[in-house]
């Protein structure tokens, strides 16, 4: 299943690509986990960049952790809400010194 999720990816459609990226909540974090990365880093669309960091956070891992703090940086609010949102599912207390800067901006 894996692979349809990936060729999916690659879709022109912001809508297919997010529903790829939904199928890819139940995956094996060592297969995951990177490609959710790349989705969160590199996509042209926001939103597909906010469910990239949704699932990511369903994944307990120091690469989780690593992509959703980078995405705090993101220029859509609503990629840095769905990181915050990832963190706190992740449940990292290293996460502080990178929301710090969201608290003093009021977002």
């Amino acid at each position: 299943m894996l692979w349809l999720a990936q060729h999916q990816l690659k879709s022109k459609s912001a809508r297919i690509r997010r529903q790829a990226l939904e199928k890819m909540r139940d995956g094996a974090a060592a297969a995951v986990v990177p490609i959710l990365a790349k989705i969160l880093q590199r996509d042209r669309d926001a939103g597909v960049r906010a469910t990239a960091a949704a699932v990511l956070g369903d994944y307990k891992e120091e690469a989780s952790f690593n992509a959703l703090v980078a995405a705090l940086t993101d220029a859509a609010v609503e990629v840095r809400a769905a990181a915050v949102e990832g963190l706190r599912q992740v449940g990292d207390v290293g996460a502080g010194p990178a929301l710090a800067p969201l608290l003093e901006s009021g977002e």
